[in-house]
Parts: structure tokens; sequence; C-alpha cells
């Protein structure tokens, strides 16, 4: 059985590509009409769909959790991570760090919902930072 790794959700792919995410990856959400929007996969190599002039439709890049992270700590300087919540039995925390001293965050059942989790506290960052944030822009679903 193939694992992947999760892809970023809608509303964080329109959150990256408002904040400047540019690399090539090999899927996209497409919106569909004015109530939400698909998700397609590209089986050939890593495009940049924020970018691109594929048609007349608006696309958003989805790269996976970890490759956004990635991307946030290449580019835009902030990092994090996630580790076991020591305080239970089960569970992940995700630790945010930038140029304040590192702070932790919640308890979640599953790495990837921490990731995820994270990826949305580093976008908040990014988006307090500039200013970035039309919530007029957002497409449902």
């Amino acid at each position: 059985m193939e694992q992947r790794l999760p892809l970023v959700s809608k509303a964080q792919a329109q959150r990256l590509k408002a904040t400047g995410f540019d690399w090539g990856v090999t899927a996209y959400y497409e919106v569909t009409g004015k109530y939400g929007m698909s998700l397609e996969h590209v089986y050939q190599k890593p495009t940049d769909f924020n970018n691109s002039d594929y048609g007349k439709t608006k696309m958003f890049s989805a790269p996976t959790v970890a490759e956004a992270l990635k991307w946030a700590r290449d580019v835009r300087f902030l990092d994090g991570h996630v580790e076991v919540n020591g305080a239970r039995e089960y569970g992940w925390n995700y630790v945010l760090s930038y140029f304040e001293r590192p702070r932790t965050y919640g308890s979640y059942k599953s790495h990837e919902e921490a990731e995820s989790f994270l990826l949305d506290a580093v976008l908040d960052q990014i988006e307090k930072e500039e200013g970035v944030r039309d919530e007029s822009a957002a497409v449902p679903g």
C-alpha cells in the first residue's frame, strides 16, 4: 500500500497563494463554481499552479503540509516542529519558533493533525506580519 503525505486543505492552499507560495507541486485545487473547489492531481513534472496560465479558472497549488512548512522555513524563515506531548500518554503538540521564544500549542491525536495546525499558525504569523489576509477572496468549501 502506497503511503502519501497529506496535502494542504483548500483554505491553506488559498492562504499559501496569498502569501507567495510559488514552488512546483503535482496537485492543485481548482475553483469549480461559486460554491467550491475540487482537488486535481497532475502526474507530470511539478508546476507552480499559483502562477500558471492554465485556462481561465482559478487554481491553487496543493503541496503536502510538509512541503508548505519547508517553504515557510526556507523562504519565510518561520520554523516549527511537531513533538510528542509528554504530559499525556498519547498526543502531539506543535512548537512555533520565530523571532520570539518558541511556544508550544495544543494536544492533537496525530502527528499529521498537529502538523496541519502548525501550518495554520505559520500562515497566521505571515499574514500578521504582512497584512495579507483578504476574506473577500475566499472560496467556500
